[in-house]
């Protein structure tokens, strides 16, 4: 056979099983916050998929974008203290496990092409506001009927929870006059209705406070009305819901309501000194935490998880990629045009969002919201192909 016409055959191929991995991303992006369990599965099936497509293709299927170095020295940072600090088949297994999570970086980055990439963000972003609805409605039932204070979505606790409203919260009132995720007034306001109760009923401060950050952003740029009505439905969740009113008056003293946190972040402080440089490996709290903190699942900062994770090398890796994000996210948003600019104006402000609650909590080592966030950076960095334009 004609080597050219065996290269051809297997880029027809490719376009085949490219087509596929579009329709599964549509279903990857709604199901985070509704099934962690099928989410992953996903996210793996996808990044299987992408191994195959690079094999058939002669490596021709992938796509260099602006953030796979930087992204790549971060895999690379967070996988080599593991192996350092673990036996090997212990290190390989919990690396085999977050493989995918990471995976979804370059599975979006090789799926989703430039020139459809406008169209597929607002069907990405349709799909994340409406499954937070329906995540939304699970809490809501838990908190009025179950009587569960801080109710949690149908992948998880109220943490997931309460980050994933935030960042679908920001997105809405950034996006209200899109019409292909708002059809109408009366569907947005119901939407932003429904999440911002989700918001309130999880009862993270972090969660409100880095909401509150998207909120000042959109009174600088003068869209203040759904601003108040935030504001003012807010209050009366305060002033008549008991146990929101109780979570919101720790606000005014969180040193004395750090949950704790003050005893684990002096723990993680003092572990950090003892290795400094590559840290201890990913999930090893566990096995280097004092006794009081043994109990916890993380570090409940990402910042000082990546640093006892990765140590020094992995924060720097991720600040270095960080600063790269937003670059580039200020950048787009100085090219677009006033529909488009609202996409990135919503990115960004949902990643300072999550960036904020990184330190009180976060989203580095929390499955769904994980790949919640390299998906939003692998979109910021296909459209950042445009700037080399």
């Amino acid at each position: 056979m004609n080597p050219n016409t065996f290269v051809l055959k297997n880029l027809l191929k490719d376009e085949e099983v490219k087509r596929i991995s579009k329709i599964l991303l549509y279903f990857y992006f709604f199901f985070l916050i509704i099934s962690n369990t099928f989410s992953q599965g996903l996210a793996g099936l996808l990044c299987i998929i992408l191994i195959i497509r690079i094999g058939i293709t002669g490596g021709r299927a992938y796509i260099a974008t602006p953030f796979d170095l930087p992204f790549l020295v971060l895999i690379v940072c967070r996988f080599a203290s593991t192996f350092f600090h673990y036996e090997p088949f212990q290190a390989i297994e919990l690396v085999a496990k977050r493989l995918p999570l990471y995976g979804i970086y370059f599975v979006i980055t090789n799926t989703v092409e430039l020139d459809e990439l406008p169209d597929e963000i607002e069907r990405y972003i349709a799909l994340i506001i409406y499954s937070c609805i329906l995540g939304g409605l699970h809490g809501f039932y838990e908190f009025i009927f179950l009587k569960i204070v801080r109710p949690g979505s149908f992948a998880g606790g109220y943490s997931r929870l309460s980050e994933f409203s935030s960042v679908s919260i920001i997105l809405a009132m950034f996006l209200r006059n899109n019409k292909k995720i708002f059809p109408d007034n009366w569907f947005y306001l119901t939407s932003f209705l429904i999440i911002l109760g989700t918001l309130l009923i999880t009862q993270s401060r972090a969660a409100w406070a880095g909401t509150g950050i998207a909120l000042g952003i959109l009174a600088i740029r003068g869209d203040r009305r759904y601003v108040f009505l935030f504001i003012a439905i807010f209050c009366i969740a305060v002033a008549l819901v008991p146990s929101i009113r109780e979570r919101a008056i720790t606000i005014m003293d969180p040193i004395k309501n750090m949950s704790n946190r003050d005893v684990i972040w002096t723990d993680a402080i003092e572990k950090f000194k003892e290795n400094p440089v590559l840290g201890y490996g990913i999930k090893s709290l566990k096995s280097i935490a004092s006794p009081e903190v043994q109990s916890y699942n993380t570090w409940h900062s990402d910042y000082l998880q990546l640093l006892l994770e990765s140590g020094i090398v992995g924060l720097l890796a991720y600040l270095w990629l960080s600063m790269l994000l937003f670059k580039n996210c200020i950048s787009l948003i100085r090219r677009k045009s006033a529909e488009k600019n609202a996409i990135f104006w919503g990115i960004t402000a949902s990643l300072l969002s999550m960036y904020f609650i990184s330190f009180f909590g976060g989203h580095i080592v929390e499955p769904v919201l994980s790949l919640f966030f390299f998906s939003f950076i692998a979109v910021i960095s296909i459209f950042s192909l445009e700037l080399r334009i």
